[in-house]
């Protein structure tokens, strides 16, 4: 590890410089495998691009850091390093003939999404960051934090404005109080040429985390204690739970028996319940066929007294017309007396006329031969 100035410099597999401007550091750059500079505006971008072929090489991202991926507008002032994607606000304040020259469309890429696009493997550990856009510094450090990439910078140097300089972007407060939070600590470099921009180099506060694990291990020893008393008072409850499932299985056992003597006699009524069930349908069935036959026989004894009725209104006709006859016939037989009787007489009358005219007939017969003979 090499020493500049009050800042130990560790050999590095990768060095990623964001706001780089036109040049890299370097002597940082002298200490990594592989550098990456990163700055949005283009005319700086291609000035760092220069400059890296000219010491040992490396590779420049033309994008500015964001919350999102994707693109935003770039605003390029007179004084370089406060361009910004950010309004400015207390830029305007801390250079007060500060103005724009210029706003670009540029690329925007969120910290996670750089470090990971340029990292050889997950992970991979002693890296180098440098942040050299203030208002972006705890935008950087906490998105890395989120997504567990922080822990793969061994070296981590930023430059933090005392107040905002831009819209939404952090200042010293803001960035300590989220490094207090997360147990980090800052060694301020002396001789800054701008006081109201401070350099530094971010470190984990190892002192405050060793307290913070002694702290963590202590409650965890009580907390060990206090488990010890309760596993102790779990294992005579669990004593006592087998001595009672000790008792509950042979109860069980008992019960189980009892269950299997129930399914057997179950089993048996479900066997008489089919029997029952075929004979149900046997004597169901019959006594469809019985109610069929009874249904025929009730039908045929309703055709029968229908005969029978119509048997006896044709008796009482044929006794009626009968009598009708018997009464024709006695008349007829009267009429026929009394026909007979005429008829007699008449034949008597005809008989008696026929034998006077015999005897008229005979006489003038008699009478006639004799004129005859007497001519």
């Amino acid at each position: 590890m090499e020493r500049v100035g009050d800042m130990l410099i560790p050999s590095m597999p990768l060095l990623l410089h964001i706001g780089a401007g036109a040049q890299g550091w370097k002597e940082l750059c002298a200490k990594a495998e592989h550098v990456v500079l990163v700055e949005p505006d283009p005319v700086a971008a291609v000035q760092a691009e220069t400059w890296l072929e000219a010491h040992g090489g490396g590779e420049t991202v033309q994008a500015a850091v964001a919350a999102r991926t994707g693109w935003a507008r770039l605003n390029c002032t007179r004084h370089a390093p406060l361009s910004s994607t950010r309004a400015p606000t207390g830029a305007l304040e801390l250079f007060p003939g500060l103005s724009t020259l210029r706003t670009l469309s540029v690329r925007a890429l969120t910290p996670r999404r750089l470090v990971r696009d340029h990292m050889s493997r997950p992970e991979q550990r002693g890296c180098g960051l440098v942040i050299e856009a203030p208002s972006e510094v705890l935008l950087v450090l906490s998105d890395l934090h989120e997504a567990d990439l922080l822990g793969a910078f061994e070296l981590i140097v930023v430059k933090i404005a005392r107040a905002p300089l831009h819209e939404g972007g952090a200042g010293l407060a803001e960035v300590q109080a989220w490094l207090d939070e997360h147990a980090f600590k800052v060694n301020w470099r002396a001789g800054s040429p701008d006081p109201e921009i401070m350099e530094g180099v971010i470190a984990p506060d190892w002192e405050r985390r060793a307290k913070e694990f002694e702290t963590d291990v202590s409650d965890l020893r009580a907390q060990h204690s206090g488990l010890a008393d309760t596993l102790e008072a779990e294992r005579q409850s669990h004593s006592d739970l087998r001595a009672q499932y000790s008792g509950l299985a042979d109860t069980l056992e008992a019960e189980r028996q009892s269950q299997q003597r129930l399914n057997a006699e179950i089993e048996k009524l479900r066997a008489q319940h089919s029997g029952l069930a075929d004979t149900l349908e046997a004597e169901r069935q019959s006594q469809q066929r019985l109610n069929a036959e009874i249904e025929k026989l009730r039908e045929d004894n309703r055709l029968s007294l229908r005969l029978q009725r119509l048997a006896q209104a044709d008796v009482s006709d044929l006794q009626a017309q009968h009598a009708d006859l018997l009464k024709e016939k006695t008349e007829l037989e009267r009429v026929l007396e009394v026909f007979a009787a005429r008829l007699r007489a008449e034949i008597a009358t005809v008989a008696t006329d026929q034998s006077e005219r015999a005897k008229t007939t005979a006489l003038a017969t008699d009478s006639s031969g004799r004129t005859s003979a007497d001519g």
